[in-house]
């Protein structure tokens, strides 16, 4: 998709036509991260920080959690798959 494509299209939020500019900036926002605050423990901590390098430990952080996401949801996958295999219909 070029960006003439993108130029050319109807940008909408909730179903409400809105200019190209407020579909990029929603776009973009939707996007971002949101800053929250969350307890660890002081050694789960500190493996962090010494593990992300400079990457910073909260990228790391974040990625490990959503590693752990993609872990779950494809266990969920399996765990249907073979109960579907086990008992059909």
């Amino acid at each position: 998709m070029s960006d003439a494509d993108v130029s050319r299209a109807t940008w909408r939020i909730g179903g409400k036509v809105v200019s190209e500019a407020e579909g990029r900036a929603a776009f973009r926002a939707a996007l971002r991260k949101r800053k929250i605050s969350i307890a660890l423990d002081p050694d789960v901590l500190e493996f962090y920080r010494q593990q992300a390098g400079e990457r910073g430990y909260l990228t790391l952080i974040n990625a490990t959690l959503r590693e752990a996401m993609r872990g779950q949801q494809i266990e969920e996958i399996v765990r249907r798959a073979i109960r579907e295999e086990l008992h059909p219909g």
